[in-house]
């Protein structure tokens, strides 16, 4: 006999601190009426509080200093209990409530300039579930609206055990600042997009099969756009996974493609300024995994993968949205160009080590990074006629290598659990192309004096969890 695991989800999210008096009152009256389906019945709680330091890059010299990094804070409280799941998260200019339970949902969200509507129904009956959710926004002047559904089907056969349809229209904003000399232009531009997806599950539990093809369609956004997706882009998704396990051993194949082909077009007071044509963008990923899994004691895992990225880019933009449009006639108008490839092979283990209320997950990666990247630029000489300013280069870097540290882990202590998640690269080598016209030639003392070091790569995370 098959069991249907039916739930919803209320999501109630607040941005841009502090909220308004009103939104106030709405999440107190929230919390209060959700706390009080808890309390029905027997409840788990936790409060979480975590942090996250990332050191991207670091450049210093006697002409500069460059950081890239930064750090996130959150606090976290959850409640469960058999029928009920309530989380609620306060990050940096954020503040989240997520409540599921068995059948309906209800979300609100109020922001700055936003307010947001979220209305969720789930239902099972029988081998057969179906939900329906839509999504209604008010944001910086723009309507916006989202819709799903979907419906599953449970089947008692080993070749075909689960199919899912699901139907979704998505709205994307899209805003952005544009400069050209002192003159600025906005764009506010939501693009809409309809998606199907099918899934389809078939195996048991120790021999398993996961497929999904997702197939998306661009839609006007009502004539009011800054930029026009042409209805004949392409975007398609195929994802399969494959995993069997027999005893302590467990064998996963995973599969990912993505396929993208788009011709947009930038307007502005309803004229175009320039178009951009994504030619055959394409993405692959293929993994494997073997993991020794006992039930007590140390396990480890050990996995290959491979990364791949092609396309390439065609486009041109003029200047009359920002000067006269004599000036753009004659001077201002440029075209580009540009194609490459990026191929990425990662080698990684990890072991896991348990001693008591202590955990240790150490983890090892070789990456080798084989990237290509080919740009041109140029301006025609009299309206589209001639050619000027061609401007031409080529990515120098050839391959690389990096290692990539690992240490994970975690320790209990009465209500206490901490747990903590450390990563450092470290280049191993690299491979550039030389460039043209390079004599060989030491550097002189003025440029051999500029001592330049860099460092960074490196991530760090705390979570301390208490539970009541």
């Amino acid at each position: 006999m098959t069991t249907l695991l039916k739930l919803s989800r209320i999501d109630l999210q607040f941005t841009n601190l502090p909220l308004s008096k009103q939104g106030a009152i709405i999440f107190f009256m929230f919390v209060l009426g959700t706390i009080n389906a808890f309390a029905q019945d027997s409840m788990k709680t936790f409060i979480t509080a975590d942090n996250t330091f990332f050191d991207v890059y670091r450049e210093s010299s006697i002409s500069k200093n460059v950081f890239t990094g930064g750090n996130t804070t959150s606090l976290g409280f959850t409640m469960q209990n058999d029928n009920n799941l309530l989380t609620v998260a306060c990050k940096q200019n954020a503040f989240e409530i997520k409540h599921t339970d068995y059948k309906t949902g209800l979300g609100f969200k109020l922001a700055d300039n936003t307010k947001l509507l979220i209305l969720k129904y789930q239902h099972g009956f029988g081998l057969l579930r179906a939900s329906i959710a839509a999504e209604a926004a008010h944001a910086n002047g723009e309507q916006l609206f989202n819709f799903a559904s979907a419906l599953e089907v449970i089947l008692p056969f080993s070749f075909l055990n689960r199919y899912a349809l699901t139907f979704s229209r998505i709205t994307v904003p899209l805003q952005f600042r544009a400069q050209y000399a002192t003159e600025q232009i906005f764009f506010n531009n939501p693009l809409c997009f309809t998606s199907v997806a099918h899934a389809f599950s078939a195996g048991t539990a120790q021999q398993h099969y996961d497929f999904m093809y997702t197939k998306k369609y661009p839609l006007s956004s009502g004539g009011k756009e800054n930029m026009s997706v042409d209805n004949n882009s392409v975007y398609n998704e195929f994802v399969f996974d494959y995993t069997k396990a027999s005893g302590n051993v467990e064998l996963r194949v995973q599969y990912h493609n993505l396929y993208l082909s788009s011709d947009a077009m930038l307007i502005n007071s309803g004229l175009s300024f320039g178009n951009m044509v994504l030619k055959n963008l394409d993405y692959n990923k293929g993994e494997i995994t073997y993991s020794y899994k006992p039930k007590t004691g140390s396990n480890y895992s050990v996995s290959g993968a491979y990364y791949s990225l092609r396309g390439g880019v065609v486009g041109s933009i003029e200047s009359w949205p920002f000067t006269s449009v004599i000036n753009s006639l004659f001077v201002n108008r440029a075209y580009f160009r540009a194609s490459g490839k990026a191929e990425v092979v990662v080698l990684h283990g990890t072991y896991t080590f348990t001693n008591g209320n202590l955990q240790l997950l150490p983890g090892l990666s070789f990456i080798h990074i084989f990237p290509e990247l080919f740009t041109e630029t140029w301006q025609p000489e009299f309206l589209v006629f001639g050619r000027k300013n061609y401007d031409a280069s080529e990515l120098e870097l050839k391959s690389a290598g990096l290692m990539l540290l690992e240490l994970n882990g975690g320790y209990k202590i009465k209500q206490f659990h901490l747990q903590f998640e450390l990563a450092q690269f470290l280049p191993v080598y690299t491979n550039k192309q030389k460039k043209q016209g390079s004599t060989g030639v030491a550097p002189g003392p003025a440029e051999s004096s500029k001592k330049v070091s860099t460092d960074g790569g490196r991530s760090l995370r705390l979570q301390l969890m208490y539970a009541f």
